[in-house]
């Protein structure tokens, strides 16, 4: 049997984290599954029922001191405090997820078994689940079927500096996904009919960040959730990781998690989260993306890259040059997660 261990990372959302508690909890099982949540708020409450139940419940540990590790660097202590505590190696699968999911247990369990083999014998580091929005009915997944471009990442970087573009910008997003909106399910209780979506397996660049799957061939080739940045971009650094490894970022949709969206940041975010959305995207074209496209013009995998490499161009070189990419082609991207 597969070990499956669930880092669910807490910011100000202890209503969501309890819930996503209660939906999974009768499959929790000490050495088969088990939950860590890690709780990322400044002034932490103690007297949530969620710390009562974790003192209650075997397999649900939850970790906080007050300090805000970010995402992916609350799941890096997540998982790091979960291995000195229990003394064992990575498991077989982590799953780094934000709080306002909702999943069936059971079914997601009896899923990663299932592809267990076949992510071993074809080196896949990384699992893309089907995401589905209780929004808007939409899979959030194949995030990046391809990997962003470093103009185009640039060119967001330029924008996000400006914080009323940027509340444009994600307006426009989410304008666009209400528009092509689905009817939605309100929770997992209402679970994906296999007929209406296709369950056939693809490999891409990056998956959504809301739930990221991990295999233990991810650590056993060296990789780490020891992110640089605070929030954002994390998809890019897992696909740039996974892809240096020499592993795969694998789409399956027959793993199936409901996303409530409503968590965490709102639709209108303070100005220091727009502050970071720049900087992580700065961040990533110039140690993720730019590299992987210089490697890829010199006729070099991304492999090659053992330490991410900073771009050959100055930043304020690539600032000039992202203002006609801004004018020209930024609002024809990807939306930004959360």
């Amino acid at each position: 049997m597969s070990k499956v261990l669930l880092v669910a990372v807490n910011y100000r959302s202890y209503d969501d984290a309890l819930r996503l508690v209660d939906c999974v909890e009768d499959s929790i099982r000490p050495g088969r599954f088990e939950i860590v949540v890690v709780d990322n708020t400044e002034s932490p409450q103690p007297d949530h029922p969620l710390f009562a139940k974790a003192q209650n419940c075997e397999g649900l540990m939850v970790l906080g001191d007050g300090h805000n590790r970010g995402y992916l660097g609350g799941a890096a202590y997540g998982l790091g405090s979960y291995k000195r505590r229990s003394g064992v190696r990575d498991p077989e699968w982590v799953v780094v997820a934000n709080c306002d999911l909702e999943l069936d247990a059971a079914d997601f369990l009896a899923s990663l078994e299932k592809i267990a083999s076949r992510c071993r014998r074809n080196h896949i580091g990384v699992v893309a689940p089907r995401i589905e929005s209780t929004r808007t009915g939409a899979d959030q997944n194949p995030y990046y079927a391809r990997a962003p471009s470093a103009r185009k990442y640039l060119a967001l970087a330029l924008l996000f500096r400006c914080y009323l573009l940027a509340l444009a910008y994600r307006g426009a997003a989410h304008l666009r996904r209400w528009v092509s909106a689905k009817p939605h399910r309100d929770s997992a209780s209402q679970r994906v009919d296999a007929s209406e979506v296709s369950l056939t397996p693809s490999q891409i660049y990056a998956g959504h960040g809301s739930c990221m799957i991990f295999h233990e061939q991810f650590f056993e080739a060296g990789g780490t959730l020891e992110y640089e940045q605070l929030l954002y971009c994390e998809e890019v650094y897992v696909g740039a990781t996974t892809e240096r490894l020499g592993l795969r970022v694998s789409y399956e949709p027959s793993v199936v998690v409901f996303h409530r969206e409503h968590g965490v940041i709102h639709l209108w975010p303070r100005p220091s989260i727009i502050r970071h959305l720049a900087d992580s995207h700065l961040h990533a074209c110039k140690v993720y993306l730019r590299p992987r496209e210089d490697a890829a013009r010199e006729g070099l995998s991304a492999r090659t890259l053992s330490t991410p490499r900073t771009s050959i161009r100055s930043v304020a070189e690539g600032m000039v040059s992202a203002e006609a990419a801004a004018r020209n082609d930024v609002f024809g991207g990807e939306e930004v997660r959360k």
